[in-house]
């Protein structure tokens, strides 16, 4: 009877003894009454045959009572997604012995995940989301050996992850993202080597992504994103392992919002099926990959890292984004400005150190929005302006005029100058996109 348009209420079935399957989804039923019990489901456990019940997306509007566990024991599948169902899980669903399917997202539910769901060892998918239930992840899941799929996004849980999970060979999909999960990652975790999506995203897990996640090998969606992850690699605490390599599957990847450092490994260029990739609002510095799928990712991916850059993409600010950034084409160098930075001896592009990689909106800072009190000179090919960086130091910034056509050339050629001749002044970095260019110099006092 489902999809369709029915309306009014669910009426009771338990008249029909022989019933298996109940499909009454994706109408506009409802309930005897707003926030009672449901007393059709009451009338069900008179159904003894029956293997299937889909209520889905209907307006119900009502509390699941203890009589759901008088269901038939032949119960396989109990779909209630989207029905407005209110209050707590009952524990009497820990009855339900044949139980596969627990499918009751996007309702109205509170309270705790019943410890009874442990019971139930037939129980292969449960999917609990967007509710508002609270408390700890209990530690009876462990003992679901068939559990392929747990999906508890959305929720308010909140403590750790039980080290037990990771023993679930069954493990197929993970979703426990957007609750308020603490502590670390159970090591063990990345040895399920059949995992396929794990989201572990908007929580406060903390620690070092371990090496061992290249055990994953055919998760294709790895987010790990909003949290307070690191790193694990004891030459360069912080850094992203680069054993994730080795996750030759993957097609979705998200360490957003984190705090890694150090480099992106170069391994991820192997990543041959990478669709998604997101590092932004990170610490992360050094050269942005451009091998592999890297060449189709936008600035977005990368945006708010310490210190970035790359020969075919522009320096990615630290702070806000560039206000500049108006065209597909601003986040890249020009093919010769690439050119003249790879000129630059080792001394000055060692990262971190000489070779300085500033961004515009710093650029604008130090120099009060290249206000005229700043000017320490003009010509007809660019002005230069005093100002301060993030870090203190005293810069003279060559900004060249975009009206002039030849822009372009004497801003190459003086580049190239002024790298050559250091001895005259030294070049403490550029900053150059389609809109905008500029050489940062050290600032000599007359």
């Amino acid at each position: 009877m489902g999809p369709n348009v029915l309306t009014g209420v669910v009426p009771n079935f338990g008249n029909l003894r022989l019933l298996k399957r109940l499909l009454i989804e994706e109408n506009n039923l409802t309930g005897e009454s707003s926030g009672l019990e449901l007393r059709f489901f009451s009338s069900l456990t008179n159904c003894r045959y029956l293997e299937l019940i889909e209520v889905s997306l209907n307006q119900l509007n009502g509390i699941l009572s203890a009589s759901i566990g008088n269901f038939s024991i032949s119960l396989q599948v109990f779909r209630t997604f989207g029905c407005h169902i209110k209050a707590a899980i009952p524990d009497e669903i820990g009855n339900l012995s044949s139980l596969a399917d627990l499918y009751s997202d996007s309702n109205q539910l509170t309270g705790f995940i019943p410890r009874t769901l442990g019971k139930l060892r037939c129980l292969q998918r449960i999917y609990l989301e967007y509710y508002k239930l609270d408390g700890f992840i209990p530690a009876e899941l462990c003992q679901l050996s068939n559990l392929g799929d747990l999906y508890q996004s959305n929720n308010m849980l909140y403590g750790s992850i039980p080290t037990c999970l990771g023993e679930l060979k069954s493990f197929r999909r993970l979703y426990l993202d957007s609750n308020q999960l603490e502590s670390t990652v159970p090591l063990n975790l990345w040895n399920l080597k059949d995992l396929l999506e794990v989201n572990l995203s908007s929580n406060s897990l903390r620690g070092s992504p371990s090496s061992e996640i290249k055990n994953l090998k055919v998760v294709n969606q790895l987010d790990l994103s909003q949290n307070q992850f690191t790193g694990d690699i004891p030459s360069s605490a912080g850094s992203i392992p680069e054993s994730l390599g080795n996750i030759r599957s993957l097609e979705s990847f998200d360490l957003s919002y984190n705090n890694f450092s150090g480099l992106i490994p170069k391994s991820l260029e192997t990543l041959n099926y990478l669709q998604y990739f997101d590092m932004s609002h990170n610490r992360l510095e050094g050269e942005i990959l451009v091998g592999g799928h890297f060449a189709n990712f936008t600035a977005q991916s990368f945006l708010h890292n310490y210190a970035l850059c790359s020969e075919t993409r522009q320096q990615f600010p630290h702070g806000k984004t560039l206000e500049k950034s108006k065209s597909k084409n601003h986040n890249h160098f020009d093919s010769k400005k690439a050119k003249i930075i790879q000129k630059l001896p080792k001394s000055e592009i060692s990262l971190g150190v000489a070779w300085r990689r500033i961004s515009y909106q710093e650029l604008r800072k130090a120099t009060n929005a290249f206000s005229e009190t700043n000017i320490l000179g003009s010509g007809s090919f660019c002005s230069v302006y005093g100002g301060t960086l993030y870090d203190g130091l005293t810069v003279a910034v060559k900004v060249f005029n975009f009206q002039s056509e030849r822009v372009t050339k004497s801003f190459d050629i003086e580049s190239e100058i002024t790298i050559r001749y250091r001895n005259l002044v030294r070049i403490i970095g550029c900053c150059s996109n389609t809109e905008f260019k500029a050489l940062i110099l050290e600032y000599m006092p007359k």
